[in-house]
């Protein structure tokens, strides 16, 4: 048996297609470690060349703001005109779709120089240590084999663990082919079920409101689900993390949710708090309570509810409060939207908050704090 040591510890050497390794069970529970490779530098730094999306008309956008920037960008460099429309890649990707195809195309190029120019064993020792498969079995590994080299030389590819099952190497049936067609709704599904797990917690409050959910309100984010959910073709519906049935569920719950937030009796409106100085700026703050509508525009409620599942301040402990919203009838039916204390600097910048709700309390009593600024307590 050969064997080799490194820093004083002997491992058990193999071989696999020419490529000699040991696996390193002192600091890397059993990660692979390649003896003398040949092309790994070359995979490296061909995997982090990536395209410049400056040189696209592609843009990323995770919230609308910045899908809005990205268009307005997009406008301005001439790929569209106003009024056109652009396409998801998924992933938050925007663009025309010639753009979106010449940016993939770069990653195809990049393929086939890797295939061109990198020993696939090798390849494959890289992305088993990449992807941990140490601790789970080797199909993130193969898949990388087989998008690059291609299924046959995927077959011989001489595997760490051979006897862990595997459907990679076998041949794709229709429901693979449609477990990878849409892989994208059925992450949307998993964000989606991670959404309503957050909503419905009985952890940290800031979660528990319908601006947390995808789309930004009840109606839009329900609607989103079940288009995304009716995408599914019926052969790989059980792989979504949401049912049918659970969907369903969820979307009675959200709707007694939102019909017991504004039947509550206890919710009162809250007057308007006055004004005072801001002692360092020797400016006033106005003190309105204001939301955010569809257009991004601020605006002062007429009346706001407070949540009757009260809970501890995740800033204080001794402190309860209620989550606080306003409704009003927005492009998608009527929203729920959280309310915010403004400050002289609303309109320009971000309104004067700490991370949840905490400013916004049932009960108002205003009091100075630190003898500068002014908080809201529960009287």
């Amino acid at each position: 048996m050969a064997t080799i040591t490194v820093d004083g510890i002997k491992y058990e050497l193999k071989e696999a297609n020419g490529v000699k390794y040991y696996r390193d069970w002192e600091r890397t529970e059993g990660g692979i470690c390649v003896v003398g490779a040949k092309t790994l530098k070359r995979y490296h730094q061909l995997t982090n060349e990536h395209p410049d999306s400056e040189k696209y008309g592609v843009f990323f956008a995770f919230s609308t703001n910045q899908f809005e920037e990205g268009r307005a960008m997009l406008i301005r460099k001439g790929y569209i005109k106003e009024g056109d429309k652009i396409v998801s890649a998924g992933m938050g990707m925007y663009g025309t779709r010639a753009e979106i195809d010449r940016y993939l195309k770069f990653y195809d190029e990049r393929h086939e120089r890797i295939a061109k120019e990198c020993n696939p064993q090798e390849v494959y020792f890289s992305e088993w240590d990449n992807h941990e498969c140490m601790f789970t079995n080797d199909d993130e590994a193969l898949k990388c084999i087989v998008s690059t080299f291609g299924k046959e030389t995927a077959h011989k590819i001489v595997r760490v663990c051979p006897g862990t099952p595997t459907n990679v190497l076998a041949p794709l049936t229709t429901r693979d082919e449609h477990l990878q067609q849409y892989e994208h709704e059925l992450m949307m599904l998993g964000r989606f079920d991670f959404d309503l797990d957050g909503f419905f917690s009985e952890g940290d409050c800031r979660h528990n409101r319908p601006d947390c959910l995808w789309g930004g309100n009840i109606q839009r984010f329900m609607q989103e689900v079940r288009k995304t959910y009716d995408k599914l073709p019926d052969d790989i519906k059980d792989a979504s993390c949401l049912s049918k049935e659970q969907i369903e569920k969820y979307a009675k719950r959200l709707s007694d949710w939102a019909d017991e937030e504004f039947e509550k009796p206890k919710y009162n409106p809250v007057p308007h708090t006055p004004s005072y100085m801001y002692a360092e700026l020797d400016c006033e703050i106005d003190g309105r309570l204001v939301y955010k509508d569809d257009d991004g525009k601020w605006q002062q409620p007429d009346h706001i509810w407070f949540s009757h599942d009260t809970r501890r301040c995740h800033q204080n402990a001794d402190e309860v409060h209620g989550r606080a919203f306003t409704s009003y009838l927005g492009k998608h039916g009527t929203t729920l939207a959280r309310v915010y204390i403004s400050n002289f600097l609303s309109i320009t910048y971000q309104p004067y908050r700490r991370d949840d709700l905490c400013d916004v309390s049932c009960r108002y009593k205003c009091e100075p704090l630190h003898n500068r600024l002014y908080d809201f307590h529960h009287e």
